[in-house]
């Protein structure tokens, strides 16, 4: 093999190697959204704006730090004009200091759109329940187009 064709060879390889670690095009690393937490009749609520179409795909509720404590609760969907509100029912999480993280991820009927991922943690506290910060490793993302 000649240093024409050796070149010619690492970049082929090259342009493989970056094709397949960038993805497809029109992929996109997306973040997951965070939705404000509300209190409705003593539930705990997501708020979800601007829906659209959208609707609850999955729900999962796990404790901070511990991953295999996932739930899949029931969740009751109330929407109005330009939000969604999902509501836990009131003894899915036990009124102590433990932080809560919940993730879920929103899509439409004709899967055109892309999916939204949602991550929110939050607490119970003496005044009712509270958001606080997520970390690192709780926010979820997607890659791809969400089809």
């Amino acid at each position: 093999m000649n240093v024409s064709q050796r070149i010619i060879s690492c970049r082929l390889a090259l342009s493989v190697i970056v094709f397949l670690l960038a993805g497809c095009p029109g992929d996109r690393f997306t973040l997951s959204d965070n939705a404000p937490l509300s209190i409705d009749a003593d539930r705990i609520c997501f708020t979800v704006l601007k829906p659209d179409d959208y609707s609850l795909s999955y729900f999962d509720l796990f404790e901070r730090g511990n991953r295999n404590s996932v739930k899949h609760p029931e969740i009751a969907e109330y929407k109005t004009d330009n939000s969604l509100l999902l509501c836990l029912a009131e003894d899915t999480v036990s009124d102590s200091e433990i932080v809560y993280v919940a993730q879920f991820g929103l899509t439409t009927q004709t899967k055109r759109k892309p999916i939204r991922k949602f991550s929110v943690a939050f607490k119970a506290e003496k005044t009712g329940f509270v958001s606080v910060p997520l970390l690192q490793n709780e926010i979820s993302y997607y890659m791809g187009r969400g089809y």
